[in-house]
């Protein structure tokens, strides 16, 4: 049987640190990835990512596990020397 969970606000343990839900439904990162690309593509750690793919010098393709809702979003990155 499967179980449902209705809430308005999350808090930690103590009864601090408290978040709405809609950030964490809206707002959170829905999708994350730390690779390296140097010498191969790897993952180092992913949340919702399935696969990555070499395409080519300075590009990698990332493919999600689930879709995002919509077209309606972006990505942001930085590069490292490793």
């Amino acid at each position: 049987m499967a179980s449902e969970l209705r809430v308005n606000t999350l808090k930690d343990a103590s009864g601090n640190n408290s978040v709405a839900m809609t950030y964490v439904a809206n707002g959170s990162a829905k999708a994350w990835v730390n690779f390296t690309g140097v010498s191969s593509t790897s993952s180092r750690d992913s949340f919702n990512i399935a696969s990555l793919t070499d395409s080519g010098t300075g590009h990698t393709t990332i493919a999600l596990t689930s879709s995002m809702a919509n077209a309606n979003y972006t990505g942001s990155w930085f590069t490292n020397s490793d």
